[in-house]
């Protein structure tokens, strides 16, 4: 699963100071909860201290379960085994690779809300366009407004789960039938390239029965001819 990362990684100034801009605003925090359980994966891999300091600030509302990742793979393995419901990717990435998991969230799960939060100038909002990442937080804003921020996209998703979906479906079913479907999918591709191997298989081998019909055939020609000749 993903890794919580310490505080005792946070090496740089610049780390340490965002991390502790954030943790002074707990004690201040209000109460808040979603009434759902709500999966949280938050992502980065150049703003430690502020992906801790926000993973800590959720962590106090009891229905809020986070995991702080730094690349792709790790951050596959978290939403290849639970449904996610919010991911927030902290800063731009430096490996482009990690944006690989928008698509990998919303695949499982259409109804995630993936979040930029960052210092919103032009550079992050090319990258939002880039990968399709439609909600974005300024992270120089106090950490409670983020968190209204979020209780309103998850919402209007939730309004929209319910409207779509029958009574009592479940954001983990709709991720393991997600995961089903691709599975099916892959089943059903690899059926297909078994059997294009094998009518290709077929092809060859039919191939190679009319080469060695015409080469009989030509032998067989030019028998009849050296036995005409001879008896001629």
């Amino acid at each position: 699963m993903g890794k919580n990362k310490s505080v005792k990684e946070l090496v740089n100034p610049w780390d340490k100071n965002d991390y502790e801009n954030i943790r002074k605003q707990i004690p201040a925090m209000q109460k808040f909860t979603f009434g759902f359980e709500i999966n949280v994966l938050i992502m980065t891999d150049r703003l430690l201290g502020c992906a801790k300091g926000l993973q800590e600030y959720m962590q106090n509302s009891s229905d809020i379960t986070v995991d702080l990742v730094s690349c792709f793979n790790e951050a596959k393995m978290i939403i290849d085994h639970k449904h996610i419901d919010f991911f927030i990717i902290v800063g731009y990435q430096k490996n482009k690779c990690n944006y690989n998991a928008v698509d990998s969230v919303k695949k499982y799960n259409k109804y995630s809300t993936v979040i930029m939060y960052a210092l919103l100038d032009s550079h992050i909002s090319s990258c939002c366009q880039m990968y399709n990442i439609s909600e974005r937080y300024e992270r120089r804003n106090p950490i409670e407004g983020f968190i209204e921020y979020m209780r309103g996209c998850y919402s209007q998703k939730n309004i929209n789960f319910l409207e779509e979906n029958p009574a009592n479906t479940t954001r983990e079913q709709l991720r393991l039938n997600a995961i089903n479907d691709e599975h099916t999918a892959a089943q059903l591709h690899k059926q297909l390239q078994e059997q294009e191997l094998l009518n290709e298989k077929k092809k060859v081998h039919r191939t190679k029965i009319l080469n060695i019909c015409a080469v009989a055939s030509t032998l067989l020609i030019l028998a009849i001819l050296l036995i005409s000749l001879s008896n001629s």
